[in-house]
């Protein structure tokens, strides 16, 4: 081996035994420094001397509820029965109100006018002239199978057919709705095509729509990338979340409940009312007593007991619980992945704990 080369070696094994030792140092250094750190968030109890010391014993919860949402009883999208609106100009006297219960055939509505003479009159035009041309698509359908006519002329006669049809089953579709017609005041009456509740449009091209009760559902929004709720309850009635949608408007995001079918008589809701609903989250939580939470470098932290000694638990608050206790003492909802089950969670003298930890002595 050349001189250089041996010079290189030498000074290459120098170079790779000073980086070991620097390794070394550093984990060393490392596990000082955590040592430090988990001796640095816990209080020894033999520490605390004769302060007073209780604790609260911590259960996970499955779910929890949070704050109220508005909820709105709707139709799911586009699922109503819609009756047109044929007449341009008329009188309307609703019979019944907005958001209804109705069976099928039953009045809903009373429409007078010259606009329905005119309807009836052109209704019963459309019926005569679609008697005269169906009289004659039959004959020449048997003269065109017999090449008695040409295909031309039967292309013509049974275009002008369809093209009747069409328009006598366009205004016949509304006349089947008519379960009373008064023709010395002009008016006729409109029925129910179905059982279901009653949304009155009353716009250019429809004037209500009847929805059938399995259409019936909660609507609601909720603040974009928020927690999803499972379900909703009010007065001791719960629906299942059905699904949120996923598009955003603005800052929201609209949720559908499954339908309001199978609840019992108390829980249903006229068509377009209002509620104020409680919404049930899946996820584990604890109940605490507020006076278990403190704040130390801008997080939320509880003293779980661990042994002999108190320890630093970083939680998470997401809402309050109502608790009927004797003192009346507030609890709050909390989440966190350190917080053992069962765990005994320092409730009295927190604060006096919390200064001995940062060094400014007990109470």
């Amino acid at each position: 081996m050349s001189l250089i080369n041996r010079f290189n070696n030498q000074g290459y094994q120098h170079q790779q035994a000073a980086c070991l030792k620097l390794c070394r140092v550093a984990v060393l250094l490392l596990a000082v420094t955590t040592t430090t750190q988990v001796a640095a968030d816990q209080v020894e109890l033999s520490e605390l001397g004769q302060l007073s010391l209780s604790y609260h014993q911590v259960t996970p919860q499955s779910h929890y509820t949070g704050a109220a949402l508005t909820a709105r009883v709707t139709n799911f999208v586009q699922s109503g029965y819609p009756v047109a609106n044929m007449l341009e100009v008329s009188q309307q006297q609703w019979l019944v109100q907005q958001g209804q219960q109705v069976t099928h055939k039953q009045p809903v509505v009373q429409l007078s006018g010259d606009a329905v003479e005119h309807f009836l009159t052109e209704y019963n035009a459309q019926q005569q002239q679609l008697e005269v041309v169906a009289q004659r698509y039959q004959s020449n359908q048997q003269l065109f199978q017999k090449q008695a006519i040409s295909a031309a002329q039967w292309q013509e006669i049974s275009a002008a057919y369809h093209s009747t049809l069409l328009a006598f089953e366009h205004l016949d579709h509304f006349y089947q709705h008519i379960v009373q017609i008064n023709k010395a005041n002009n008016s006729i009456t409109l029925a129910a095509p179905q059982a279901g509740h009653i949304d009155i449009v009353a716009n250019q091209t429809i004037l209500f729509s009847v929805s059938a009760a399995a259409t019936s559902r909660l609507r609601g929004q909720l603040a974009t990338f928020s927690k999803q709720p499972t379900s909703v309850s009010w007065q001791q009635c719960e629906l299942a979340i059905d699904y949120v949608e996923q598009t955003s408007q603005g800052f929201t995001q609209t949720w559908w409940s499954i339908p309001l079918t199978d609840l019992p008589a108390h829980c249903q809701a006229p068509l377009g009312s209002q509620l104020s609903v409680t919404p049930h989250y899946q996820q584990t939580v604890f109940n605490v007593p507020a006076s278990s939470i403190i704040r130390h470098q801008q997080q939320t932290y509880v003293w779980q007991l661990v042994q002999q000694a108190l320890v630093l638990v970083p939680v998470d608050i997401i809402g309050k619980q109502a608790m009927n206790t004797a003192n009346g003492a507030a609890y709050l909802q909390i989440t966190s992945t350190q917080l053992a089950p069962n765990s005994q969670v320092l409730q009295q003298s927190v604060g006096a704990v919390y200064g001995h930890f940062i060094g400014l002595g007990g109470e």
